[in-house]
């Protein structure tokens, strides 16, 4: 299978799992993420990329895509987590029911919390990698 050019929302939902029922068996939607979450999630990775040193060139989300980088998608899956983590925080109510503790939002909140930790090093380490790289390349080119 080829590698697609460039990441889109699809290729997003692909990563993160968030394709159909099956997949969010929880919650009974065909999609946990909307259109405009993933979009929003590809230029808060955009911008914070443009943000890490050493300040060499920026992305932008053109035409609702990002160039295709694994830390890029490890980027946009954090933001989107990191979302529903802000989301789910403000409806986390534990309860009881039939005499049973359940406390279902927190558990979603731990499991998304392990995720957006590996997700956001991995991106941050892709960048500032990329960003570096790109940088010697720059000075070795004038150099010699």
């Amino acid at each position: 299978m080829a590698q697609p050019a460039a990441i889109d929302v699809e290729e997003v939902r692909l990563f993160i799992m968030d394709r159909a029922v099956e997949d969010n068996a929880i919650d009974l939607v065909a999609n946990y993420f909307s259109d405009e979450e993933i979009l929003a999630a590809m230029r808060r990775t955009a911008q914070a990329f443009n943000e890490v040193q050493p300040f060499v060139y920026d992305i932008q989300v053109k035409d609702a895509k990002l160039p295709y980088k694994m830390y890029l998608l490890s980027g946009i899956g954090y933001y989107v987590y990191l979302s529903k983590i802000q989301k789910l925080a403000k409806e986390d109510l534990a309860y009881n029911a039939g005499g049973m503790q359940v406390d279902l939002t927190g558990k979603r909140m731990q499991h998304f919390q392990g995720q957006v930790k590996l997700m956001k090093e991995d991106f941050l380490q892709g960048a500032t990698a990329a960003k570096v790289s790109y940088n010697y390349k720059g000075a070795y080119g004038r150099v010699g």
